[in-house]
């Protein structure tokens, strides 16, 4: 998973298995290496991107005590929960999608 997350999910959207993603997340929710953890956060983020409900409520609820800070910073950064903000305060565009700098 740790490798995997990046590499393979960039145009997924829907056709993510959730349960599979957060089944995963659990499973190696333990690890100490730093980019499992992180690779945690990363394909949470992703996931979030399309269904922000689903992420709050999995890092709130089932992932509350087994996350590391790192995989719940790196997992809500797309929600504002980072920050403590409610989720529509903070709300991004999805990059691929933001417009042009300049």
């Amino acid at each position: 998973m740790a490798r995997w997350t990046k590499v393979a999910t960039p145009k997924w959207k829907d056709a993510i298995d959730r349960d599979w993603v957060f089944s995963a997340c659990l499973a190696r929710a333990g690890e100490s290496d730093f980019f499992i953890r992180k690779a945690i956060g990363w394909i949470l983020r992703d996931l979030a991107w399309v269904d922000p409900e689903a992420v709050v409520a999995f890092v709130e609820g089932p992932g509350a005590l087994v996350l590391s800070g790192l995989s719940k910073r790196e997992a809500l950064k797309n929600v504002g929960q980072d920050r403590g903000e409610a989720p529509s305060t903070r709300r991004r565009t999805p990059p691929e999608h933001s417009p042009p700098a300049g």
